[in-house]
């Protein structure tokens, strides 16, 4: 590699930052499907997926704002 320092400094932030922003987009989503099948299981309902879309859309908005700035921050100039 031509600059091995950035190298270490990617992967470290990849395994400190993305793993940590995955753990609570997937948190998120996962406390929204528990409160559905909580209530299918107390019904005896269905499943119905729009009462977890708020779940699904705040995990999506979150990771996708992550996405973008990722992607403003990666079309600055980088001085070495």
């Amino acid at each position: 590699f031509k600059y091995p320092h950035l190298y270490m400094e990617t992967l470290i932030y990849r395994y400190t930052v993305c793993i940590l922003l995955h753990i609570f987009t997937t948190s998120i989503m996962a406390i929204g499907l528990m409160r559905q099948f909580d209530v299918v299981k107390k019904n005896k309902g269905k499943f119905a997926l729009e009462n977890i879309t708020p779940y699904i859309v705040i995990a999506a908005s979150i990771h996708g704002s992550y996405n973008f700035l990722a992607l403003l921050l990666s079309a600055r100039p980088q001085h070495f």
